[in-house]
């Protein structure tokens, strides 16, 4: 009998033992403290409880404001964070960890990537990424997405239209269906190429998300803006130039709103359902913003093609194409500097600019246009 209680004691021991050891391996990871502290900070929208933690470049790239923001858009959307856990993790480089975490939200269930680099002040978080979104509420599929967000379609697509009304009411009262149409066709080509053209430099370097741009510090975060930037600003305008050139102000000007009221319909659709972190949730405040940028941005595109078209016709297309193409990169430089940062200055800083930009190009065409005889 004391034999049998011996054996049964000493493997009783051992297999708490080896409960505890093989727990340990499993759960136990060197950034835990780290990982822990953001996703807690997330879950009790405390910034400091992590602040610690970020590199240098998050620091900058990752502010009050930034983390404000982030956390606005995914509580808005998908509403208050529940719990989470561990998925996986991934080497990035051979330099950084991606730490992945399923994370329950009301709504739905999120992963999210934490991007680690092991410093001799221990790990620290240099980089975040919402890689996938999974709604709960049983609409799944295109429709579902579509359904439950409806408004943030809605709202930049009004932007778009209120742009469209405002040509009209400024004069330009004859629709153009044939040239709005020709528009939407240049968006979808857009869409399809410039980000193969603003991607390729990155992919080259072995960067592949935005946490890999801001692991290389701010220097190139700027220099990254300023290609994002440039490269829209080139390709937008020089697309839209061949056919700008061809036509009458009022024509032209129907192929840059046709570009912005596609714009206006595809962007959102495009930050829906491309399983990112949101760019636009339903909130009002952020959803008339959005309404607001829209139209602005509806704006600019149908004045600078129809600049382009009177420019040609007395003789500096080229010279009116460089312009367009410097001010265009300069707006969507800093829409680039937002999207890698966060921050709310400069989010404030894109409405000013790019309000100035489209009213001053507003009114330049709008003194031609009125004077400018219309013929094909």
């Amino acid at each position: 009998m004391r034999f049998i209680d011996k054996k049964l004691i000493i493997l009783v021991l051992l297999v708490l033992f080896s409960s505890f050891l093989v727990s340990g391996v499993v759960a136990q990871k060197p950034y835990d403290e780290v990982t822990d502290s953001f996703l807690q900070g997330l879950d009790d929208n405390d910034y400091s409880a992590f602040e610690a933690y970020l590199s240098d470049q998050m620091v900058e790239a990752f502010d009050e404001d930034g983390f404000t923001s982030f956390r606005q858009n995914l509580v808005s959307k998908y509403g208050e964070p529940i719990d989470y856990e561990f998925d996986r993790e991934e080497e990035i480089q051979g330099t950084y960890i991606g730490a992945y975490y399923d994370y329950e939200f009301e709504d739905a269930d999120l992963t999210i990537r934490v991007v680690l680099s092991n410093t001799t002040e221990g790990y620290q978080i240099s980089g975040l990424q919402v890689t996938d979104v999974d709604v709960k509420d049983g609409a799944t599929g295109f429709i579902g997405k579509l359904g439950s967000n409806l408004l943030n379609i809605v709202f930049p697509a009004l932007g778009g239209i209120f742009g469209l009304l405002a040509f009209y009411f400024l004069g330009f009262k004859k629709m153009r269906v044939k040239e709005i149409g020709l528009g939407v066709l240049l968006l979808v080509v857009t869409l399809v190429v410039q980000p193969v053209i603003q991607n390729s430099v990155f992919m080259l370097m072995g960067i592949n998300s935005n946490a890999g741009i801001l692991a290389r510090g701010g220097v190139f975060v700027v220099a990254a803006s300023l290609w994002i930037g440039f490269v829209a600003g080139g390709f937008q305008q020089s697309i839209r130039y061949p056919f700008a050139k061809k036509r009458s102000i009022e024509a032209a000007a129907f192929i840059g709103i046709g570009f912005g009221l596609a714009e206006a319909v595809g962007i959102p659709l495009i930050s829906i359902f491309a399983a990112q972190t949101p760019t636009t949730v339903f909130s009002l405040n952020w959803n008339l913003l959005g309404l607001y940028e829209r139209f602005i941005i509806t704006l600019f595109h149908g004045c600078s093609t129809a600049i382009m078209a009177y420019a040609y016709k007395n003789g500096w297309g080229l010279k009116s194409l460089g312009v367009l193409i410097f001010l265009h990169g300069f707006i969507d430089t800093f829409a680039g500097y937002y999207q890698l940062k966060g921050s709310m200055v400069i989010l404030a800083s894109i409405y000013v600019v790019t309000t100035v930009i489209s009213l001053s190009l507003l009114v330049f065409i709008k003194s031609r246009f009125k004077n400018f005889e219309d013929s094909e």
